[in-house]
């Protein structure tokens, strides 16, 4: 089957089933208000429904509110320190494809040299696609995810092991100790021994 002949239904299912394209936001446009056709459209994976004919401020509406609640996603991700994919994907293929993601940097947490090149050409996708993809689905950049999440494992650390503050600079794939405190307390508000001692207060 090609694009060309594909209708709104199966065009929206098949972006939504594809693991770089399932972040697309989609509207379907009917001819026709039936509960079987919205039925239609919500399982094909549409993020939204109207019925012709309908006013352009009613559409743009409707765009808008699929903007806020990504944006609503993305700001979550940022501020709550501990997500799960589900918690920051609008589908099942983006909870996936984000789970893939936190796992190949998990499994490449100590390697310094591991980037956006990296994780790119490990899940088999160009570096302008993971771009897109992570954009979409998290609201930042690779290189701000990989470096997130990094953050998180060392604050982990800090909490949860016996392991000094160098240590888990290199446990967490920085080189570079000075560089490492500066962008924990960037990110956390307090420098790594200073969370180490409100943790264990709490």
């Amino acid at each position: 089957m090609t694009l060309s002949i594909l209708n709104g239904i199966e065009l929206c299912r098949k972006l939504k089933n594809e693991e770089l394209t399932s972040h697309i936001p989609v509207i379907l446009l009917a001819n026709q208000d039936s509960e079987s056709g919205q039925l239609e459209a919500l399982e094909a994976g549409a993020d939204d429904y109207i019925i012709k004919p309908f006013k352009l401020s009613l559409l743009k509406a409707r765009v808008d509110n699929l903007q806020e609640s990504r944006q609503k996603l993305h700001d979550l991700f940022r501020q709550v320190k501990q997500l799960y994919p589900r918690d920051i994907a609008t589908n099942q293929s983006d909870a996936k494809f984000i789970r893939r993601v936190i796992d190949l940097v998990e499994a490449n947490m100590a390697d310094w040299d591991f980037d956006l090149d990296t994780m790119a050409k490990k899940l088999a996708v160009s570096r302008r696609q993971l771009f897109r993809k992570i954009r979409a689905a998290a609201g930042c950049s690779p290189n701000t995810l990989i470096r997130t999440l990094r953050l998180r494992r060392a604050a982990q650390l800090l909490t949860e092991s016996q392991m000094t503050v160098t240590e888990i600079t290199y446990a967490v794939g920085f080189s570079d100790l000075k560089y490492f405190r500066a962008i924990f307390r960037d990110y956390y508000g307090v420098a790594p021994g200073e969370y180490l001692k409100h943790s264990k207060t709490q």
